[in-house]
């Protein structure tokens, strides 16, 4: 069976870089479709199924983004270009956040 090690560090870089753009998409979707009232006549029950599966879409797009970092440490001694690129997608969208949390309040 093929492991971890089996992979290639220049294919592992570029995992890194397509789970990092779909775990933030993915992250974003499941965020923001939260916002806004729900229409109230809907069911409660389905609302409730709703925000289980927005949240759930909120942490796959999570896990991709650490999975992401993961793979670019893992890559970086090979591919340190784009592990670089991948680590700073990661990062720089946090920092943007904090940053703003900041001067927002």
């Amino acid at each position: 069976m093929l492991g971890l090690e089996d992979m290639r560090r220049p294919t592992a870089a570029n995992i890194a870089l397509v789970f990092i753009a779909l775990g933030w998409a993915i992250s974003y979707v499941g965020l923001f479709a939260h916002l806004g009232d729900p229409n109230p006549k809907v069911s409660h029950e389905v609302i409730e199924a709703e925000n289980k599966f927005y949240w759930a879409i909120f942490f796959l797009g999570i896990v991709l983004a650490f999975g992401a970092m993961w793979l670019a440490g893992f890559a970086y001694s090979e591919a340190k270009i784009r592990s670089l690129i991948a680590a700073s997608m990661c990062l720089f969208p946090l920092i943007g956040l904090g940053v703003w949390m900041v001067y927002s309040s």
